[in-house]
């Protein structure tokens, strides 16, 4: 419901200070990370947020909206706009970097080169001189706290571990054969009942039913019960109705883009106004990110991602191109 009103209710420019003020206040969270580990010597867990998996989804979200705010704030001369977003986004990076998990790292490590390519187009095309100073307030901030979340940790030293071949392979190895375990046993727990679903946690109370064979129950046991996936578990829990209600409010707020995308690539395209072209792209590919981590684990079942995935969905129809 506030996902809908903020998609009716408030102007474009409210909109952007709303996103900027969540990303704001995710940002925070690494700061309170980073002197807890100070004081305690221990990452934090975030295990009230869902747990780090969960928590850096989240600062992907922000911090790639962050970033399509920069780069329209700097086209747009709004200085003060993007010393925010900015300031936000270096936060978000921050965490990922210093407390995220692998795949996190590594999806955060291409949108940081995507925006080192983007930033020195933008400053070409702008015209702005001196051109080193605004390379440097444009890239410098950012390359820092990656730089700095690295040294900080100790996930430092265990993804400079991961970025090893040998260790790669082993850990795709036992990841991808428990998720297709997993996955097997979801979709059998899903067929029992297909149209209303096991209930809530019903994964983990009706798989162990499902697991034959001592192969199976050694995945079983050295797995937990957990589903890491988000789309399964919506399956396995709320059965096909359920899934459908859930996906509908999702679904028509991204519709809505599509709309009105399709309405653009028919219109005389001279006639439309491409001004927050960059904010959706910012939020599409956070929006993207967010899917692709809830296809191996659940970070869409934990509130606060949930509650600022919706947020950014309802607003991205704001920024598509629009009439003049």
């Amino acid at each position: 419901a506030i996902a809908v009103t903020v998609r009716n209710a408030l102007p474009r420019k409210q909109r952007l200070f709303a996103l900027i003020g969540v990303a704001l206040m995710t940002g925070l969270l690494p700061l309170w990370g980073a002197i807890e580990l100070l004081f305690t010597g221990e990452a934090p867990a975030f295990a009230w947020l869902g747990g780090t998996f969960d928590v850096a989804t989240l600062w992907l979200l922000t911090g790639c909206v962050s970033l399509g705010i920069v780069g329209e704030a700097f086209l747009e001369c709004h200085l003060r706009t993007m010393i925010v977003a900015f300031a936000a986004a270096c936060l978000n990076f921050f965490g990922i970097f210093a407390f995220g998990p692998a795949i996190t790292l590594i999806l955060a490590t291409v949108i940081a080169l995507a925006w080192i390519c983007f930033s020195l187009v933008a400053i070409k095309a702008s015209g702005r001189h001196p051109r080193v100073l605004w390379r440097c307030v444009l890239l410098l901030p950012l390359l820092f706290v990656i730089g700095f979340g690295l040294i900080l940790t100790p996930e430092a030293n265990a993804f400079r571990a991961e970025l090893q071949m040998d260790a790669w392979g082993a850990r795709l190895e036992t990841f991808f054969s428990q998720w297709t375990f997993r996955s097997e046993l979801a979709m059998s727990v899903f067929g029992a009942e297909p149209m209303l679903g096991a209930g809530p946690e019903g994964f983990q109370s009706c798989a162990r039913f499902y697991v034959k064979g001592a192969l199976s129950w050694s995945y079983w046991k050295s797995g937990g019960t957990g589903l890491p996936c988000d789309f399964l578990r919506l399956l396995t829990d709320c059965g096909m109705m359920g899934t459908l209600l859930l996906l509908l409010p999702g679904g028509a707020m991204l519709g809505r883009c599509l709309m009105r995308w399709v309405e653009y690539r028919q219109s005389n395209r001279r006639h439309y106004s491409l001004r927050y072209i960059f904010v959706f792209a910012g939020s599409f590919i956070g929006v993207l990110c967010a899917l692709l981590l809830a296809t191996f684990g659940t970070p869409l079942h934990s509130p606060a991602t949930v509650g600022v995935f919706l947020l950014i969905c309802a607003c991205m129809g704001g920024w598509m191109p629009r009439p003049r």
